[in-house]
Order: structure tokens, then C-alpha cells, then sequence
């Protein structure tokens, strides 16, 4: 998604390369993408830039957050800032990338993205380094999580990014109470989503910064 056709129709010749998927549409910008995602159908992944007009990227986010749930979504921007990716993290997408960076990098993170995987690049991990809450209270909390709580959040956080089934199949419960303990634990952690939670992790050493817990 990009409001320049030139830069669009290159980044649709890229994207095809990229193995594991294919585009299946391209917008000028969040309204545009609105339209036109009605005709095809559910998107896996959205990589657009934040600069544009209408509906810029920060805004498409928070209406694909709140109208296509299961869709990822990474940013693209000419001149990315610390505050971008913070503010686009923030409203639950999964990585920000610099338009010049090379097709290698891209296509790693839509790899990251399509396993619902945060892509870590030095942008992120700075905006990571600045939590909501102060680490150390940030820490309290999870220390104070019911040790099946503190379980779950471990297995929904870890680099094999595990489903609600699979974590349920670990401990030998139901799915549901998965469920129950992740609002439970979410409500008291003050985070939305999976995204947020790994980002705690990180910051609190739940999780190293490689993507895996700490022992």
C-alpha cells in the first residue's frame, strides 16, 4: 500500500517474488484499501507505508486492527523514527521498515509476520526499550501471576509462537481455559493482545532478546 504507483507497482513486482505468498491486491492508501479488501477477500499480510494521504498508515492500522483481526501488518516508511515504530507497535502491528531496505530484510519479515512473529530490527528493539509502566513494576506484575498464569503467558510469548490449542495440549486443559487464564492475566498486566504481551516479555526478561524465555 503506498499513495505513489510507481513505488506501489515495485514493491507488487518484489512481493511476487517472495515464496510463500502472492499479492492479492495493491492500494493507494487505507481507504483505498478499505474498498478494494471488501472484493477479495481476507489478507494475510499488509505492508504499507505510513505516509499517506487519507488514511495514513498509523490510521489504516488501527482500522485493520479493529475490522480484520487476523490480518498482520508491517509499515514501510522513507525516513522511519524510534516514535514511528513505537506509536505503530503500539496500535498492534508487527515490525516498521525503512523503504530502502534490501529485499532480504523484507522478505524476513513477511517470513516473521506469517508466523505472527515480531520482526526485530534495530527500529524495534529501540522502541521496545521504552516501556508503558517502569520495568521493574512492569516485573512485579508477572512475578505476581499465579504460577499457571505466568505458564501460559510463557507459552504464548515463545519464539514457537504457540497456538491456544497447542498451550492447551501442554498443560492437558481445555482450550477455553486457556482462554481464561490470557484475559485474566491480560486484565492484569494492562495489555490487549499477543503482540503486547511479547513486548513485556522482552522488556521484563520474561523472554531473552533472541525470542526465547529466560530460565
Amino acid at each position: 500500500m503506498d499513495d505513489h504507483t510507481v513505488v506501489r507497482g515495485a514493491y507488487v513486482d518484489l512481493l511476487n517474488q517472495w515464496p510463500r505468498g502472492q499479492v492479492v491486491l495493491d492500494a493507494a492508501n487505507g481507504v483505498d484499501y478499505e474498498l478494494r479488501s471488501q472484493e477479495t477477500g481476507p489478507i494475510d499480510i499488509v505492508l504499507m507505508d505510513l505516509q499517506m494521504p487519507h488514511r495514513d498508515g498509523f490510521q489504516t492500522t488501527r482500522w485493520i486492527r479493529q475490522h480484520q483481526r487476523n490480518t498482520r501488518v508491517l509499515g514501510l516508511s522513507h525516513d522511519p523514527t524510534v516514535a514511528d515504530a513505537r506509536e505503530l507497535l503500539r496500535l498492534g502491528a508487527l515490525g516498521l521498515l525503512p523503504k530502502n531496505a534490501e529485499p532480504a530484510e523484507i522478505f524476513q519479515a513477511l517470513d516473521q509476520a506469517a508466523a505472527d512473529h515480531i520482526h526485530t530490527n534495530d527500529l524495534v528493539r529501540d522502541a521496545l526499550r521504552t516501556p508503558a509502566l517502569p520495568e521493574e513494576e512492569e516485573a512485579e506484575r508477572v512475578n505476581a501471576l499465579p504460577d499457571q498464569e505466568r505458564h501460559v503467558l510463557e507459552l504464548w510469548v515463545h519464539k514457537a509462537g504457540h497456538t491456544i490449542p497447542q498451550i492447551a495440549g501442554k498443560l492437558g486443559v481445555k482450550p477455553s481455559t486457556v482462554n481464561t487464564h490470557i484475559d485474566r492475566f491480560c486484565r492484569k498486566l494492562g495489555i490487549k493482545n499477543r503482540v503486547d504481551a511479547v513486548y513485556l516479555a522482552l522488556r521484563t526478561g520474561l523472554m531473552g532478546r533472541n525470542g526465547r524465555r529466560r530460565r
